[in-house]
């Protein structure tokens, strides 16, 4: 955003009296921020949790994130 402001005058956003017009407050993108994000934070944080999460051995370095069983699961 400091850039933004820096460099208003080339990328078209000060207004016919010189004074530069933020296309965004830090407030604005704050609030977006925690509308856009907060749904999927919540939906990760309401999961049952699994009891044997720790004791599994990690997965193997070739073997891809989602696997062909999960996508069918999805």
């Amino acid at each position: 955003m400091f850039f933004g402001v820096l460099l208003a005058s080339r990328l078209g956003l000060p207004s016919q009296n010189g004074v530069v017009v933020l296309p965004l407050l830090a407030t604005q993108l704050l609030w977006i921020n925690l509308v856009t994000g907060g749904a999927p934070a919540l939906a990760l944080g309401v999961d049952p949790p699994e009891d044997d999460r720790m004791q599994r051995p990690p997965r193997p370095n070739g073997e891809p994130v989602i696997t062909g069983e999960m996508w069918r699961g999805i």
